[in-house]
């Protein structure tokens, strides 16, 4: 197996600095954003492989609230499309007008030019792919169109992850 390009621990935090070192790390391996939790407690780890353009990020969470605000939009020099694949847990999804919860096996594309919203009321494991807009555009002309982009079922994505595998 390849070495990850990236790895974060909440392991690595002093005792009772886990929901702040996450923060932190979400903010590097990411974008800006806000988090809350177990402000006494808190587990997480993520480890990011880069592949091309995009980035593999395999993330395992304690419950959270995840956040990105208008300002956070507003001072960002990059801009991704993000597909979230649950593994285990659940995630509500606020963005725009749209509201979702998927599950073990659903996907969802998330846009950061626009401010979201994720409520993770349990331990979770989600693979975010981290796409840069520019690139997805060529392939998809309007990938923030709501009936392409919100959500995805367990069988587009068993499919997807099927047509993958035999390219890997």
């Amino acid at each position: 197996m390849t070495a990850p390009d990236g790895f974060w621990s909440t392991d690595d935090a002093a005792p009772g600095m886990g929901l702040s070192y996450w923060i932190e790390a979400i903010c590097e391996a990411f974008l800006e954003m806000n988090t809350d939790g177990d402000r006494d407690n808190f587990a997480a780890q993520l480890t990011k492989f880069q592949f091309g353009p995009i980035d593999l990020n395999f993330v395992d969470t304690d419950p959270q609230e995840v956040w990105r605000s208008r300002a956070a939009v507003a001072r960002s020099r990059e801009n991704f499309f993000y597909l979230l694949y649950m593994h285990g847990g659940h995630m509500g999804v606020a963005q725009g007008n749209r509201e979702a919860v998927i599950g073990p096996g659903n996907c969802l594309l998330v846009n950061s030019c626009e401010p979201y919203r994720f409520s993770l009321p349990d331990q979770n494991h989600c693979l975010s792919v981290q796409i840069p807009q520019h690139w997805l555009r060529t392939w998809l002309p309007h990938p923030e169109d709501p009936c392409r982009s919100f959500a995805m079922g367990r069988d587009a994505c068993q499919r997807a992850r099927q047509s993958a595998a035999r390219y890997a």
